[in-house]
């Protein structure tokens, strides 16, 4: 019960999204070797400025500040990539990865990020992943570093105890915290309609 109560207080606040379905991105094939040294300077990292003036930026229909954000945590995660290497693959690689991703952010996550009020709240992306609801992927990994740098509170939720982002992020990204028991084929049990009840009247009194 105490898991669940846990989890129902991570998953009920305004600014949380929560996924239960895997993958939760897309991965791109595209080819983003040319573009990622285009917008590289002098000191090989990427320039903000030089990234939203890109071709390749996506990001213009939201506010000038959180262009600035995005672009600024752009750079400091490809060069910083905390991103597994694959077989075969250098830094740069990851780094070039992570960019690609980055630059295609799914609409959710990017509305999750301009909830975000420096003052007053943090925005919580809490992900409930079993064995049954899909594998999450690499190009999930890369969307979860780029929040974690993003500042967004993640809570990764795993009752049988499987590895999921340990195939694909270096271990010094995140904290392992271990239940008592490990739980399989546990389905996603929704909060009570009381607690959905209170917890509507107590967001609303707070408002």
């Amino acid at each position: 019960k105490e898991y669940w109560n846990r989890l129902h207080t991570a998953a009920d606040y305004q600014e949380t999204h929560m996924i239960r379905s895997f993958p939760f991105t897309e991965e791109l094939k595209a080819n983003y070797q040319y573009h990622y040294t285009q917008v590289l300077n002098e000191e090989g990292a990427i320039d903000a400025d030089r990234l939203k003036r890109s071709n390749i930026w996506q990001y213009k229909h939201l506010p000038s500040g959180v262009q600035n954000a995005i672009a600024n945590v752009i750079s400091d995660m490809c060069r910083n990539p905390g991103l597994k290497a694959l077989p075969g693959e250098q830094a740069r690689d990851a780094a070039i990865y992570l960019f690609r991703q980055a630059m295609n952010l799914p609409a959710s996550l990017l509305q999750l990020i301009q909830t975000f009020d420096y003052a007053q709240t943090v925005p919580k992306l809490v992900l409930y992943h079993t064995e049954q609801n899909g594998e999450l992927t690499r190009s999930d990994a890369a969307a979860l570093l780029f929040l974690n740098k993003f500042g967004v509170d993640i809570i990764l939720y795993n009752p049988p105890g499987h590895q999921d982002i340990e195939h694909y992020i270096e271990e010094s990204q995140f904290d392992v915290h271990w239940l008592e028991d490990m739980v399989f084929r546990q389905e996603y049990k929704e909060p009570s309609l009381v607690r959905k009840l209170f917890r509507t009247i107590t967001q609303k009194q707070g408002e």
